[in-house]
């Protein structure tokens, strides 16, 4: 659980899932979800160390999970002090746009990858019907 991880690193996934939320769901209700995360990042960081490869693995996962800072290579460089890690993010932006938002900002990966934007589609929205809200400001940190 989170006591593998520091408080500041625990935080970091507390923020992700909060957003990843919508701010729908009150922090003191997260708990259960922060902890999945943590196992979920645990268990693909140890598959990774059990890997018998001799140029090693590659996981594909989503970006909060091969987080540098607080996903799964945390827990691999614990468990394979040795290991080469390199953490990419792929970032969906338009053509010929540069823009670099809070993401660009933290050490939480080695390297950002631009892609194409894909299909938009409102998850806010989505988890709102989904709880049966209607017209609530989504709730900021």
């Amino acid at each position: 659980d989170g006591a593998l991880l520091s408080p500041e690193k625990k935080r970091v996934i507390e923020d992700a899932v909060f957003d990843g939320h919508c701010g729908y769901v009150p922090r003191a209700h997260l708990g259960p979800m922060i902890s999945v995360q943590i196992a979920r990042d645990l268990s693909l960081a140890d598959a990774l160390s059990l890997s018998t490869e001799p140029n090693g693995a590659v996981l594909v996962a989503g970006s909060h999970h091969v987080r540098r800072d607080a996903g799964a290579p945390v827990h691999l460089a614990r468990m394979r002090p040795n290991a080469s890690i390199l953490a990419i993010q792929f970032v969906e932006t338009a053509v010929g746009r540069f823009d670099l938002d809070e993401r660009g900002k933290t050490i939480s990966h080695d390297i950002l990858w631009f892609t194409q934007p894909g299909p938009d589609k409102d998850y806010c929205a989505v988890l709102a019907k989904r709880f049966g809200l209607r017209d609530q400001p989504v709730k900021k940190r």
